[in-house]
C-alpha cells in the first residue's frame, strides 16, 4: 500500500457522506414541492435545478415562512431543523471540498495520520492557506449521523404536519387566484 494514499475507510466514509447528503438534497427538494403550489417534478426542477444546497434551504425557508406565517408553533419547530440543516451543509462542504492527504513528515515519524485542507474559492494572500486539520474518521462518521438524523427530523416535520401544510398551501393558492382575478379598482361610485 502506498503510505501517502488515504486508507480505504476514508474513501468509504466520504462516499457514504456524499450519498447520504444526496438523499438529504432530494428530501429537501420534495419538501419544497410539498410546501409550494408546484405539482410536477418538471416544475420543481425549474425552481431548484442547479441550486446549491444553501439556495435550496433558502427557498424552503421562504416557502415555510410564507405558507405557515399563521402557525407560530410550527415555525418555531421548523427553525432548529433549518439551523441543523445549515450546519450540516457547512460541514459537508468542508469535508467534500478539501484536499485529503497523509503528511510525509508524519510517515517519517511513524505517526501517519490523515489531514485535510479546505479548497479556497477566493484567495487572500494576506491570510494565506487554511491550516491543515487532522481529521479522524470519527468526524466523518459524526457528520454522516447528523445527516441521517436531519433527514428523519425534516421528513417527520412534514409528515406530522402535512394536513396543516396542505391547508396553508391551498389557502395561499386561493389568495393568489383572488388577487389575479380581482378588478384593479372598484366599480362602486365614490
Amino acid at each position: 500500500m502506498n503510505p501517502f494514499e488515504l486508507p480505504p475507510d476514508y474513501h468509504k466514509a466520504i462516499g457514504v457522506l456524499t450519498t447520504e447528503f444526496a438523499g438529504l438534497e432530494r428530501l429537501t427538494t420534495s419538501c419544497i414541492m410539498y410546501c409550494s403550489s408546484i405539482s410536477t417534478w418538471d416544475e420543481v426542477f425549474c425552481l431548484v435545478g442547479g441550486d446549491e444546497y444553501g439556495a435550496l434551504l433558502k427557498k424552503l425557508e421562504k416557502l415555510v415562512n410564507t405558507n405557515l406565517k399563521d402557525e407560530a408553533a410550527l415555525l418555531a419547530q421548523f427553525k432548529p431543523i433549518l439551523k441543523s440543516l445549515t450546519g450540516i451543509n457547512e460541514d459537508r462542504n468542508t469535508y467534500t471540498h478539501s484536499l485529503w492527504f497523509i503528511p510525509p513528515l508524519s510517515i517519517l515519524l511513524a505517526d501517519p495520520h490523515v489531514v485535510r485542507r479546505k479548497f479556497l474559492r477566493n484567495f487572500n494572500p494576506a491570510k494565506g492557506l487554511e491550516d491543515v486539520e487532522p481529521t479522524p474518521i470519527a468526524m466523518l462518521d459524526e457528520c454522516i449521523k447528523k445527516i441521517s438524523d436531519a433527514k428523519s427530523e425534516l421528513s417527520s416535520f412534514f409528515y406530522d404536519n402535512i394536513e396543516t401544510i396542505n391547508a396553508a398551501v391551498d389557502r395561499r393558492k386561493k389568495e393568489a387566484i383572488r388577487a389575479q382575478t380581482a378588478p384593479p379598482y372598484s366599480s362602486e361610485p365614490i
